[in-house]
Formats: C-alpha cells, structure tokens, sequence
C-alpha cells in the first residue's frame, strides 16, 4: 500500500513564483497540505498550483501539524534558519531548498 506523504511548505522568499513540486514528486504521493507564504507571493498564484492546500499564517500551523510529514522551506534567509531547527525539534523531515 502506497504512503502519501503529507508536505508543508514554507515560502521564505519575498517575491518571484512559489516553489513547484516536479510531477515526479506527485507520482510518489507527495501532497502539499499547507503553504505559508512571506510577504508578497500571490495567494492565487499558490491556489492555483495547489488547489487542495491549506494557506497558514504561521509556520507554527505547519510545524505544530501532526498530519504534516515534511517540511520542504524554500529559500530562507540567515534569519530563517531558526525555522529548519524547529522542525526537527517537531520530530518531522525537513528539506531545505
């Protein structure tokens, strides 16, 4: 029986195009549940890439979600960094790309 990983993804960046899963990704099982988005990405842009996820104000929602199994944070600053320690604190995977 085939797992489907659960992912949510922590949108670091302050611009540009939300990160895109390749569809090698989503033929392994891999689903983005939540989305946290830094300033000014586009929720449309998100709702359209990933209709069936959930956009969170926090990443507190992500790393505190105990259906989430990875945490993929994309392009984080020096000052994100505090954010990939709290996820392995969580107990979770975590990708930083």
């Amino acid at each position: 029986m085939d797992k489907y990983k659960n992912v949510g993804l922590i949108e670091c960046r302050d611009h540009g195009p939300v990160l895109q899963m390749s569809e090698t990704s989503k033929l392994n099982g891999y689903n983005i549940k939540k989305v946290y988005l830094n300033n000014n990405i586009s929720e449309k842009e998100v709702k359209d890439q990933y209709p069936q996820a959930e956009i969170v104000n926090d990443t507190r929602s992500i790393i505190n979600d105990a259906l989430i199994d990875l945490v993929i944070v994309s392009s984080p600053h020096d000052a994100d960094m505090d954010i990939v320690g709290e996820v392995l604190e969580a107990g979770k995977y975590v990708r930083v790309i």
